[in-house]
């Protein structure tokens, strides 16, 4: 009988033994295994991944959309804003069409993207429209400290004096060209092109899916 070199290696060494003994034991199951993923009909597989693609992009989809649309519903509660940018005011940092999400900061200082409430001049009342511009200036009066505020490419500061009461937040994250999108989903066609027929198609497809599980069920 011939003493191989495993044969030494397992007397000498009880980790070794251990090692060989665990991979005669295993060695069946992988080689049955791969016996299976070889006979595996890949092509087959392939073809259902394809033909389910486009499916799970639209469901992808409407999950930003649905996570979007949250967000800026509960915006009031959570505190964090997102604005569609829809001038050029703050080019070339925010171009129009971008979107800008701000959340509350307890201090605020100069040079800061902040988004707040526009008060009108004249009647001192909010009108209810929000502006993104850069703090240029802090100024302080016996009534309390004023913020000054400006677009980049404006030539002149806004007009008024905001507090840090009028601040909604500042700037954390800007996204370009996803306001075309924002605006045109708030639209009548825009709506029925990228919600509502994705939406239909979706639902139709599962329950012709879950109508054919049914039939091979029964």
């Amino acid at each position: 009988m011939r003493y191989t070199t495993s044969s030494y290696l397992s007397d000498s060494f009880w980790l070794v033994d251990f090692f060989l003994s665990l991979w005669k034991k295993v060695k069946p199951k992988i080689y049955k295994y791969l016996s299976r993923a070889i006979d595996f009909e890949y092509d087959l597989y392939i073809e259902r991944v394809y033909g389910n693609l486009f499916t799970g992009f639209l469901i992808i989809y409407l999950g930003l959309i649905a996570c979007f649309a949250l967000t800026k519903y509960t915006e009031r509660l959570n505190g964090v804003r997102i604005s569609t940018i829809t001038t050029n005011s703050m080019s070339p940092v925010i171009t129009p069409g971008s979107i800008v999400i701000s959340a509350p900061h307890q201090k605020y200082s100069k040079n800061d993207l902040v988004t707040y409430k526009e008060v009108n001049v004249k009647t001192g009342f909010v009108t209810g429209k929000a502006i993104t511009h850069r703090i240029i200036d802090e100024v302080n009066f016996e009534d309390g400290s004023f913020f000054v505020t400006k677009g980049d490419s404006n030539s002149q500061p806004d007009p008024g004096r905001g507090t840090k009461s009028d601040i909604l937040g500042k700037v954390v994250l800007i996204i370009p060209f996803l306001g075309y999108f924002d605006a045109a989903i708030k639209s009548f066609p825009g709506f029925l092109i990228f919600i509502a027929i994705p939406a239909i198609y979706l639902i139709k497809h599962e329950l012709v899916y879950l109508k054919e599980a049914n039939r091979k069920r029964s």
